[in-house]
């Protein structure tokens, strides 16, 4: 169970990353991976940061009219698939 104090937000990417180095660096904080969420932009900044070490990646190959926003910056070069499902 996730309590409400136990989530952190910021708005902009730096300072996510100053966060969570924070964090990441305190032994006691038991903290073993941070998630991004957001839009497209968080997205955009984490895999240009370099700091990004694992994506998990959902295609979704319908089209939705509605839908109008994509993430155009996805170089993936840089990472190797892990596991495939069906």
């Amino acid at each position: 169970q996730l309590k409400a104090d136990r989530i952190q937000t910021v708005s902009t990417f730096d300072q996510a990353a100053t966060e969570a180095k924070e964090l990441l660096d305190r032994p006691k904080s038991m903290i073993e991976s941070v998630v991004v969420f957001g839009g497209v932009k968080p997205y955009e900044q984490a895999i240009e940061s370099k700091l990004t070490r694992r994506i998990y990646l959902t295609r979704i190959f319908e089209k939705f009219p509605q839908a109008d926003t994509r993430v155009e910056k996805f170089d993936l070069k840089d990472f190797r698939r892990i596991q495939r499902s069906k």
